[in-house]
């Protein structure tokens, strides 16, 4: 196996408002639309269509039209799992996306008993089997995270921490260092900034976690990594219309490990990914058909567009 991908699995209602409303206001929707949440099921799938064998180890779902949808989204993509192993009665959990035409996004998830039945079935796999293991990790699924990555320090298997658009904690920040060089890398997405902000924040990050390679993805402005050895990468984002920022950051990260797996340099990789994201954002959420031949076309058509390059510094 390429990839073990490991993270809750939920539906994922995507709705639109021109302008998020403040506290005690409303707004009109002004869309709407289906598709599947966290960021690890969807980097599974990506990376599935970019030639990886993946598999995703996840809490399971309803046998419900719910979660048929979410084992038909698996399925259509090639995912190795065991989601649709569940007990009677569960809940398949349910993530809520609210955004509007700025970008900015609100949301709330129903993760009841998530974390426990993901701790399970890492539990009971006595190593993770892949090349690489994707984890993310988020607050609300900390402990399993932590469960995931000390699985991981005791077999020296290579890992892709995830933290999200989260702080790091105490207790992933050391999961992570008993990991040593079994970190591969580790990215934090940080919205909308400069790449001053963005090379602080790798840098800080780089401090707290001291192995592997540090990727910051900054919203339009791209994403800046920084290798063991202190080398500094950036590469600039793509100028695309704005169709949704859900799941971008999966879009990167499935990107960016599809490209070191082809066996692409970081400075290389960094423009796969950010172009991945760049076709994820600016199509539909359901919007398949990202395959390698689509991402390298991509990166013809703009490779004279000054947006396209990555540097060092």
């Amino acid at each position: 196996m390429d990839l073990t991908c490991v993270s809750y699995f939920a539906l994922a209602q995507l709705w639109g408002v021109e302008e998020l409303p403040a506290p005690d206001e409303g707004a009109e929707i002004v869309s709407m639309a289906t598709s599947v949440g966290a960021d690890g099921p969807v980097v599974a799938a990506l990376a599935s269509d970019l030639g990886m064998s993946t598999r995703l180890i996840s809490n399971g779902v309803s046998d419900d039209p719910d979660g048929k949808t979410l084992i038909a989204y698996l399925r259509n993509h090639g995912v190795s799992h065991d989601a649709d192993l569940a007990s009677p009665g569960t809940k398949s959990p349910l993530l809520l996306t609210l955004g509007d035409a700025s970008g900015r996004r609100v949301w709330l998830v129903r993760l009841e008993g998530v974390a426990a039945d993901i701790g399970r079935r890492v539990a009971s796999w006595p190593e993770l089997r892949a090349d690489l293991a994707y984890v993310d990790a988020y607050r609300a699924i900390e402990t399993s995270a932590v469960a995931t990555l000390r699985l991981a320090a005791a077999t020296r298997q290579p890992v892709f921490v995830n933290l999200g658009q989260e702080a790091i904690s105490l207790a992933i920040t050391s999961a992570i260092v008993d990991c040593g060089s079994s970190v591969a890398a580790v990215q934090v997405s940080i919205g909308e900034a400069s790449l001053d902000e963005a090379t602080e924040a790798a840098g800080m990050l780089r401090r707290q976690v001291r192995s592997g390679t540090i990727l910051v993805t900054f919203g339009s402005g791209g994403a800046v990594a920084i290798e063991e050895d202190g080398t500094m990468h950036h590469s600039a984002g793509f100028d695309v219309p704005v169709v949704h920022a859900h799941c971008a950051g999966a879009a990167f990260s499935a990107g960016y490990i599809a490209a070191r797996w082809r066996g692409l340099s970081t400075a290389d990789a960094l423009p796969f990914a950010c172009a991945l994201g760049a076709l994820r954002v600016s199509n539909p959420p359901e919007a398949e058909g990202f395959r390698l031949e689509t991402v390298q076309q991509f990166l013809r058509e703009r490779s004279r567009n000054e947006h396209g390059g990555a540097g060092e510094h």
